[in-house]
């Protein structure tokens, strides 16, 4: 591997891992907030959500670094990039909507939906609403065509 590829797997680690203490601290503030805080869940969630698809990221970009070492060739190579961002991708997503969604529930950022700001609103239906907004035409008034008979300088 290039050094250019070592450092984009260091910052993939950083993110990644930046981004699970976002979400641990989202959970712990969320338990400590209902009232409903138990460290067996946050273990469990560190287990099961987290700890398996890092290892997975980890097991590729290790396999991706030792072929490097051992001289394997670049298509295998490639292959294996595309998967290490594939898996990094999809943690990234995953992880996102989480903390989105404790922030959200901890009402630090609220949720537009409909047109109305609500605290407890998924990620989803707020991109569903920007869809909407995006691509939905609504009525305008009419843009005044100038008539070209009318503009000819007699």
């Amino acid at each position: 591997m290039t050094a250019l590829a070592q450092n984009t797997l260091f910052t993939q680690f950083v993110v990644i891992l930046g981004m699970i203490i976002l979400d641990v601290i989202g959970a712990v503030s969320l338990g400590l907030k209902t009232n409903n805080f138990e460290w067996k869940k946050l273990l469990d969630f560190l287990k099961s959500q987290v700890a398996a698809s890092v290892l997975v990221w980890a097991f590729l970009a290790a396999i991706g670094w030792g072929a490097d070492r051992l001289g394997v060739v670049d298509g295998t190579l490639i292959g294996l990039t595309v998967m290490v961002d594939a898996v990094y991708a999809f943690i990234v997503a995953r992880l996102s909507a989480s903390i989105w969604d404790k922030l959200t529930k901890l009402g630090l950022i609220g949720a537009v939906v409909g047109g109305t700001t609500t605290a407890g609103a998924s990620v989803f239906h707020v991109a569903s609403d920007v869809v909407d907004k995006l691509f939905t035409k609504t009525p305008a008034d009419p843009v005044p065509v100038p008539d070209p008979v009318e503009d000819i300088p007699t």
